[in-house]
């Protein structure tokens, strides 16, 4: 760039000025540890500098960070007083007496707790058992980080939650802890994994926790010791050094210590690495923490000018974006979407004549909820049309099927109109059935069940067994190798056929009996669950003779089956067993004809003893097949 000759001599003077006071004065830098390691920690490593520049996170010792320890509760809460510039207000401060276990809280950080309770940060049950020393969760980081922002009255008002519902382990999250992790995601002060989930048991350590104190400085635009302004002119050869523009209107000349100062650049994910001063641009934003006229840290922050991204370009004519929405701001209509394609977060300014649809119905951006999943139509670089649907879904209905082929459970239910949909069930799904915890397998066809749908997977199931009573009179009684039956003819002769179980209790004259020993004609109380019966209570109107063995021969002229029985003394006897017209036959759980029973079969013979002769009303095939 030109520079003027009264410029070229300024600056000479200021280098020479600079030369001098540099022999007996160091420029601050961030702390040299040891431990920030490359590759490992570069991600953390500019964040961990700008705090420790800022002086709100300092070493384990004047060499080590300890980037891999758990933040403990109290070193958080120093941190947070720190970084809302309450320090000078923790000296010589006493913890209030509504605080137990004061003691419990070591002597350097008692100050900061102090301003910590007065200000808010800690309440509640915190103030009861803070637990000091414990490592500090995701779930506690956002709550002390939304209190410490003076969130804490949004977060009690919050009752749409969506984005912790969204989350796969969002039913970790405690229930009144939702809403700040709602507002702390929305802000950007902290976000899920790839997988997308939340995790908020897990414990921070001290390197992840420098980069959610930055997450803070940017969400609430915190601004102490951090100059912000636009750059006028960058100075790569005669003193390294940017002219700032600054939100005043004056502008100011920081100089370069090529020791010493750190500069980053902002990617558009938010993220920060490596750069030197041939990567600051007349134009660019920047952030600079100086020590008098000398920056010591540079941040360069993410202009979409500079993005080679090759994808649609949405400046100009109509594209489409399909994804989830992460964020919309009301005040100054922007929206925030994770596009599926790119799997990256893209902010979009909404047309005022935009036309938004929610589930089916037209509405507005104020409807609109983060977490929905969405398809923007962008024109010329503004959203002219959003079409949105809920994330999270209530469905109900009646089981028709369980499918457990798929590496993840897919169930069919039948809705009211009749209509089956078919749902993945998600492996960390909560089931509860009939007000118990249960699991998949304790679901059975005909429960009545409630879904919450995340995206169309299912994430909870509330099931209700269908339960009704039957009485009537029994019609017959079918065994197979697949289930066993009962056929129960009620008193508006319709008839019910119910599966009896291993589990199913028969109580006749009020001992328990085997389903073998029940007869046609037989009066009987039915417990019905699921359409599987769950106790029988039998009363003896007719009582049936029976006659079990295997035919030997079926005469159709004479209406005469010949079965072999075992007597009681181990001998075997032909038996003649007569039919009629009114017989019924059952082979393989139907009705058949008299053709279908064969020499060979086992079978159940129930009837009467008429002059000697057994006649059977019914004659039940028991042969189970191959």
């Amino acid at each position: 760039m030109k520079i003027s000759r009264t410029k070229k001599i300024s600056i000479a003077l200021l280098a020479i000025a600079l030369l001098i006071s540099s022999l007996s004065l160091t420029p601050a830098a961030a702390a040299t540890f040891t431990d920030i390691t490359a590759a490992k920690y570069d991600w953390a490593r500019p964040y961990i500098e700008k705090m420790n520049l800022l002086g709100i996170v300092k070493g384990m010792s004047d060499t080590s960070y300890g980037p891999d320890n758990s933040v403990t509760r109290e070193q958080l809460i120093t941190m947070l007083v720190r970084l809302m510039g309450w320090e000078s207000e923790a000296a010589d401060k006493s913890i209030p007496s509504t605080f137990a276990k004061a003691s419990s809280v070591a002597p350097w950080a008692r100050g900061y707790v102090a301003v910590a309770v007065e200000k808010g940060i800690i309440s509640g049950d915190d103030l009861k058992d803070f637990r000091p020393a414990d490592a500090a969760t995701r779930s506690e980081i956002a709550v002390f980080a939304v209190r410490a922002l003076g969130l804490e009255s949004e977060a009690k008002n919050r009752t749409n939650l969506t984005v912790s519902l969204s989350f796969t382990d969002g039913y970790l999250i405690e229930p009144e802890v939702k809403p700040y992790i709602e507002i702390a995601v929305e802000k950007g002060i902290m976000q899920g994994y790839p997988d997308k989930s939340f995790k908020p048991n897990d414990k921070v350590t001290r390197a992840q926790v420098a980069a959610v104190l930055n997450n803070m400085i940017k969400a609430e635009n915190i601004t102490s010791s951090i100059i912000k302004g636009t750059v006028e002119e960058v100075d790569t050869t005669l003193l390294p050094s940017v002219e700032v523009k600054l939100s005043t209107g004056a502008t100011k000349t920081y100089t370069i210590n090529t020791y010493s100062t750190v500069i980053y650049k902002e990617d558009e994910d938010g993220a920060l690495s490596k750069a030197s001063l041939a990567d600051i641009k007349e134009g660019n934003t920047v952030s600079i923490i100086a020590n008098g006229n000398t920056a010591a840290y540079i941040e360069i922050a993410y202009s979409n000018e500079e993005s080679d991204d090759t994808g649609s370009d949405t400046t100009t004519g109509t594209a489409t974006i399909e994804g989830i929405i992460r964020g919309i701001n009301t005040s100054t209509k922007v929206l925030t979407i994770e596009n599926d394609d790119t799997e990256k977060y893209e902010s979009y300014p909404i047309a005022s004549d935009a036309k938004i649809i929610r589930d089916g119905e037209t509405t507005d951006i104020y409807k609109l909820v983060i977490g929905d999943t969405a398809t923007v139509t962008i024109t010329d670089g503004k959203v002219t049309k959003i079409n949105a649907e809920s994330a999270t879904k209530e469905v109900t209905g009646t089981i028709v099927d369980i499918d457990f082929s798929t590496k993840n459970p897919t169930i069919t239910i039948e809705d009211d109109n009749g209509r089956e949909h078919d749902y993945e069930v998600d492996e960390d799904a909560v089931i509860r059935k009939n007000s118990k915890s249960a699991d998949i397998s304790d679901l059975k066809t005909d429960d009545e069940v409630e879904l919450t749908l995340e995206y169309d997977v299912v994430v909870k199931i509330v099931a209700e067994s269908t339960e009704q009573d039957v009485s009537g009179t029994v019609k017959a009684v079918t065994f197979t190798d697949s289930k066993d039956t009962i056929t129960v003819v009620d008193e508006d002769g319709k008839e019910h056929v119910i599966t009896i179980t291993r589990d199913t209790e028969i109580i006749k004259d009020r001992e328990r009996i085997d389903a073998t020993e029940i007869r046609p004609n037989y009066y009987v109380d039915v417990e019905v669950e699921n359409n599987e019966a769950v106790r029988i209570d039998v009363t003896v109107k007719n009582v049936k003779e029976t006659l079990t063995g295997t035919v030997v021969n079926v005469n159709e002229d004479v209406k005469v089956i010949v079965i072999s029985v075992k007597n009681s003394d181990g001998t075997k006897s032909n038996q003649h067993v007569y039919y009629t017209s009114d017989t019924i036959f059952y082979k393989y759980n139907r009705e058949v004809r008299i053709s279908k029973i064969l020499v060979g079969d086992e079978v159940i013979c129930i009837g009467d003893y008429d002059n000697g002769l057994f006649f059977a009303d019914t004659i039940h095939d028991l042969t189970i097949s191959d």
